[in-house]
């Protein structure tokens, strides 16, 4: 079976989706609340998206197990099965989640937003934990200082009380979330907001700036940041739309022509 053609270059492009309601007047969100656009950002790589699957056939001992470069192995057990099931293995990169954090940092000090992570450590003590513990290292050394100087703060939370407090809250913030959680929430927000059309989708590698300076028409281009990484904007949207620019121009050049003597 293919994989998905989007998660396939997401997990290329790697870094960080941010994703924002396109706010309207008229269009009110469903969320009485709601007064300010929540940004969405998605982790791009790994988890679900870059999983290994396998379906069991019958009674068996599925394990994880880790082969050092040294031939050495680790393992641990995943499930001693009594019958037919279902097994998945998923992974991410300390260096792919260090490039979501500091983008989401830096987008916030760009934008002026809080920042809200959100994870499930409490049940995946070394998975979800794992990303709390990198955001807070990179936060505590890195952008404590600028935060605290641009008066935004940055705080983790639980992900389903990070769906409570976003409920009750105004908006105006930025909420990190896990490539699964990303995929689910910002599909909430853009249809609470709206519509699931009237969001912007941008992805950023590394350390970015902020898409609110690029007041530019989308177009398929790369472009490089202040801080020398590399951004790619919305190529879908900018290909639908060099799409209807070209049927706009066909419809435009049928009419003059019908409207023209002897046409």
């Amino acid at each position: 079976m293919w994989k998905s053609p989007n998660g396939t270059i997401r997990a290329l492009l790697d870094g960080t989706v941010f994703r924002a309601p396109i706010l309207v007047k008229g269009i009110e969100p469903y969320v009485r609340t709601w007064k300010k656009p929540i940004t969405l950002a998605r982790h791009a790589y790994g988890d679900v998206y870059k999983a290994s699957e396998m379906q069991i056939p019958g009674p068996g001992k599925v394990e994880l197990v880790y082969t050092a470069e040294d031939g050495n192995k680790s393992s641990v057990l995943v499930h001693e099965f009594q019958g037919a099931g279902i097994v998945q293995g998923m992974h991410n990169l300390d260096a792919s989640i260090e490039s979501f954090a500091r983008s989401c940092f830096q987008f916030a000090l760009d934008t002026k937003q809080d920042v809200w992570f959100a994870a499930k450590d409490t049940i995946s003590k070394q998975y979800d934990h794992h990303f709390k513990d990198i955001f807070e290292e990179i936060y505590q050394k890195e952008y404590q200082e600028a935060f605290e100087k641009a008066k935004i703060t940055y705080f983790y939370t639980l992900i389903d009380d990070a769906v409570a407090r976003v409920v009750k809250s105004e908006g105006g913030f930025i909420w990190a979330c896990k490539n699964y959680d990303g995929d689910v929430m910002s599909d909430l927000v853009a249809t609470a907001f709206g519509s699931l059309a009237m969001m912007t989708s941008a992805p950023y590698r590394d350390i970015i700036t902020s898409i609110l300076k690029e007041r530019r028409p989308l177009q398929i281009r790369w472009l490089p940041s202040l801080h020398g990484a590399e951004r790619l904007e919305n190529a879908v949207s900018s290909m639908a739309l060099a799409s209807l620019c070209a049927l706009q121009t066909f419809l435009r050049k049928l009419r003059f022509k019908r409207l023209s003597p002897g046409g």
